[in-house]
């Protein structure tokens, strides 16, 4: 029953939140656009009035639609720890933080500005993080006691007070992968320090936040504990787009490399622009451990003024070989002009990424 209550509650606040989330900016370019023009006489004071109230209510629509949409996801992360099997243990990649660390991978940050409002995305870190970890198995995590709802992202799992340290041990030992993010907390240390003794150095990897104080007295740590050398990172890594600055990974012998996350160029996306980052990030674990790897595809948005010159080249081609007078017709617009259009976007459907 309780399975059942949880995804019905997830789809209706999938639906409501994007509908409002939609609304909501729909409204702010309209009425921002119609604020900006209609000027503030006596005659038009009313209407400028009413405008503004409408941009407000867009705006607090969008906030709505946007705390709509991340409840769902967290429902749905718990609905999905209700239908984990630990027999699937071999099939999943381990997440190991800090639980302080949760409120930095569980925000949103600007995509858009529309009229000097900020759209958020939609999408946290942590969910970008597991969309490219589940390629190698389920992405879980264990269950922070203390929040009724678990972040967007891992599969977070529920582990009892008493025996949660037998079953981290059971996890990193059937686990693909073992990811930890470098924080701070007894509990996380003792985590790295298993990790370090009962996980294959192949599969085991470290994100490096943004905090070079952090990385620095953790580096110290491994050396004097496991007599392991993490490489020297420049002062320029620890800045950038999302909260993790590099990958740590190993050879067979524990050999440490490192994985910087670069701009992803022409591949950045607005909308979730640490996810190509982390893809290019991952391109040498791929290799090392021999697996196909594929590059971020380009963000559509970017295919726009591609559309728009071929559709102006078809033009110029239908141009030439027409009557002006027909070309130029009003009734000759619809048949010429859309089918071409449409006849280029459907070519750009078939693009592959």
């Amino acid at each position: 029953m309780e399975k059942k209550r949880l995804y019905i509650l997830g789809i209706f606040f999938k639906i409501t939140g994007y509908i409002l989330y939609g609304i909501g900016a729909i409204g702010i370019v309209s009425a921002g656009y119609k604020v900006t023009r209609v000027g503030f006489s006596l005659e038009l004071l009313f209407w400028a009035v009413s405008l503004l109230l409408v941009f407000i209510f867009c705006l607090a629509i969008i906030k709505i639609g946007h705390y709509l949409i991340l409840r769902e996801k967290k429902i749905t992360v718990k609905y999905k720890a209700t239908i984990f099997s630990e027999s699937e243990a071999d099939n999943t990649v381990l997440y190991l933080r800090s639980f302080t660390d949760d409120f930095i991978t569980s925000k949103t940050q600007p995509a858009y500005q529309i009229r000097g409002v900020d759209l958020p995305q939609l999408t946290t870190e942590e969910e970008i993080l597991a969309s490219e970890f589940n390629r190698f198995g389920k992405f879980i995590s264990a269950a922070n006691p203390q929040t009724e709802l678990p972040n967007a992202g891992a599969i977070q799992i529920n582990f009892e007070s008493r025996e949660w340290r037998e079953r981290i041990k059971y996890l990193m030992k059937t686990s693909a992968f073992v990811l930890v993010r470098i924080g701070e907390g007894e509990h996380l240390k003792w985590e790295i320090d298993q990790a370090m003794e009962l996980v294959p150095p192949k599969k085991l990897l470290f994100l490096i936040p943004f905090n070079k104080d952090i990385y620095v007295n953790f580096k110290q740590r491994l050396k004097l504990d496991h007599d392991i050398e993490f490489p020297n990172l420049d002062k320029t890594v620890f800045f950038g787009i999302a909260s993790i600055s590099a990958i740590i990974y190993f050879d067979e012998n524990f050999g440490s490399k490192v994985s910087i996350c670069h701009d992803a160029g022409y591949r950045s996306s607005a909308s979730k622009p640490f996810k190509p980052i982390l893809r290019y990030a991952l391109k040498p674990i791929y290799e090392q451990i021999g697996l196909c790897w594929r590059s971020p595809s380009i963000p559509k948005q970017k295919y726009v003024p591609v559309i728009f010159f071929s559709y102006l080249v078809g033009l110029c081609l239908v141009f030439a070989l027409s009557d002006l007078s027909i070309f130029f017709s009003f009734y000759m617009v619809i048949p010429l002009h859309i089918p071409l259009l449409f006849g280029i976007l459907g070519l750009y459907r078939t693009i592959p990424n």
